[in-house]
């Protein structure tokens, strides 16, 4: 991997680029809707508890579906998808066709395994 390309992210194996940029948009929401539920509730507290419980909900679910879709893209490309912008990589190529970046097939399958959970990674067909 090229020097510059290595960030103090990347070094933490259990960190992926790629699912963090997807999850950012949620993490920087979830307070401004929290917020704002939460002044809805000091003026009409029967509609403003309740919209708390929905965005408290909704931030909740949409990080599991982000984080299932994840799941599935690794098991469908069997661990072959680049670190840094999840596009499907060939196991013998050793740079990422969408960004260009260095990829090594089996370092991509550990720190997908690791940074999404999956402990029966790869499934046996």
């Amino acid at each position: 991997m090229r020097t510059n390309d290595r960030s103090a992210i990347d070094r933490r194996p259990s960190e992926i680029p790629a699912i963090r940029r997807t999850t950012r948009w949620l993490a920087l929401l979830a307070p401004a809707l929290l917020l704002g539920a939460t002044g809805v509730a000091m003026v009409a507290p029967w509609v403003g508890y309740g919209l708390i419980a929905l965005v408290t909900f909704g931030c909740i679910h949409g990080v599991n579906l982000l984080l299932n879709r994840w799941e599935r893209r690794v098991r469908e490309a069997d661990g072959h998808l680049c670190l840094h912008c999840g596009y499907p990589v060939e196991p013998r190529s050793t740079r990422c066709p969408e960004c260009g970046r260095d990829f090594d097939a089996p370092d991509a399958i550990a720190r997908w395994r690791l940074g999404l959970g999956l402990h029966d990674f790869p499934l046996k067909r």
